[in-house]
């Protein structure tokens, strides 16, 4: 009983995460709209911030489709995607902020509301991913939230507002 408490308290803390990220961007997106954005001198060091909200984009919509799937299917194969050549095909680097961040919403609110809809035992159900192997949905949940917090601090400092 103590593991299944743990392990719905780690699902919470995924989902509350995922929650929280929109309100996080919007922050630094308007207190960074009058700066001169950089490069976010990180993993992917020559993101633009454009670049780094559209891969946001792409990796809430993939990850996001990786928990429907294992939500509603028997372990299905979850395959993998190339984050550079994404960010590259869809020209994020010329695109505005505002567009892509109302992009971001939609998709983040999506991935919640399913993810709040579930009934404990799908966290347990799991898919088969192309490069980690199996992965249940409550890993996918973490994965996804540990990699949109790397991405809010990078583009944090992206736009200048390291150590704020």
């Amino acid at each position: 009983m103590a593991d299944m408490m743990a392990d719905m308290s780690d699902s919470a803390a995924a989902v509350a995460t995922l929650a929280s990220i929109p309100g996080q961007l919007d922050t630094l997106v308007e207190r960074g709209a009058e700066l001169t954005p950089r490069t976010s001198g990180g993993a992917n060091e020559d993101w633009t911030p454009s670049e780094i909200l559209g891969h946001l984009c792409d990796s809430a919509r993939y990850w996001g489709a990786r928990m429907y799937r294992v939500a509603h299917e028997d372990e299905p194969e979850l395959p993998f995607f190339d984050e550079n050549d994404m960010v590259q095909l869809a020209a994020y680097r010329y695109r505005p902020l505002a567009p892509l961040l109302r992009q971001f919403h939609l998709i983040a609110e999506d991935n919640v509301a399913l993810l709040r809809s579930l009934p404990p035992e799908a966290w347990d159900r799991a898919g088969r991913h192309a490069t980690r192997g199996r992965i249940t949905l409550r890993e996918i949940a973490a994965v996804e939230a540990d990699h949109e917090q790397n991405h809010v601090r990078q583009l944090r400092a992206a736009l200048g507002l390291s150590g704020e």
